[in-house]
């Protein structure tokens, strides 16, 4: 699902029934935004490296290896606080979204709510998913695994966690699990374009197409904008509804 070219292409899902890839999984689970700066990075399987990692300067300064134990003193007031002022400023960047008359707005609105959405209000939290974004640009996907479960446990309110954990399944061939943890970014974000495009591409690899039209739909009433939303539901509408409906 993740061909060489640059992310910013957004694999059009041409084949629907392709084994899972990179491409289209970033595109719809991670921020666009951030595949841009490294798309001239790719690993030897194809796949691209370049993620950005939030923080960079801070990041910089840890080992590879290192992980962050324990959690900051008032990381429960810490990650509420972020949440709060999360919501309000999402309610007003969604509602633009979703109301936006042409790509080029809904792209820059798309950036400043995915910016929004990577926002922990945890030191802690995000130099974590840093070192996952960092482990997932090298294919180590078991060490990503096992640092999203923390997160997920130190901070279980922080939907970009699940949202990732998502990603990390779903590339790793587990749909049923993605599936559970796209479940549980909607409960916490219910706008969550990313997250229901998201289940649309698991959906299609469950066999359920549908519920993967759905999806998509669900997505684009969110960001009317998404380009793979808009071309899985063309090829999906056909299929599952017919010619002319």
């Amino acid at each position: 699902m993740f061909p060489v070219h640059d992310f910013v292409t957004r694999n059009p899902l041409t084949n629907l029934a392709a084994a899972p890839s990179l491409q289209g999984l970033m595109n719809v689970f991670l921020p666009i935004y951030m595949y841009r700066r490294f798309a001239a990075v790719l690993l030897l399987s194809g796949v691209m490296t370049g993620f950005m990692a939030i923080g960079a300067a801070v990041a910089q300064t840890q080992p590879p290896g290192a992980v962050i134990p324990g959690s900051d003193p008032d990381l429960k007031l810490q990650l509420e606080n972020q949440t709060a002022r999360n919501k309000l400023l999402l309610s007003s960047l969604l509602g633009r979204l979703r109301v936006s008359e042409d790509a080029e707005n809904a792209q820059v609105l798309e950036g400043a709510i995915w910016k929004v959405w990577l926002k922990s209000g945890s030191p802690t939290i995000d130099l974590l998913m840093q070192q996952v974004i960092r482990s997932m640009s090298r294919g180590d996907y078991s060490r990503a695994l096992k640092l999203l479960d923390h997160i997920v446990e130190l901070a279980p309110e922080f939907s970009e966690a699940w949202n990732k954990r998502a990603t990390v399944l779903y590339l790793t061939g587990n749909f049923e699990a993605s599936l559970e943890d796209i479940e549980r970014v909607l409960e916490l974000e219910p706008r969550h374009f990313g997250a229901l495009s998201g289940m649309g591409l698991v959906l299609q690899q469950l066999g359920d197409k549908k519920g993967a039209l759905s999806a998509f739909r669900r997505a684009l009433s969110v960001h009317p904008f998404l380009p793979n939303a808009n071309r899985a539901v063309k090829v999906l509408q056909e299929e599952v509804e017919g010619k002319g409906i």
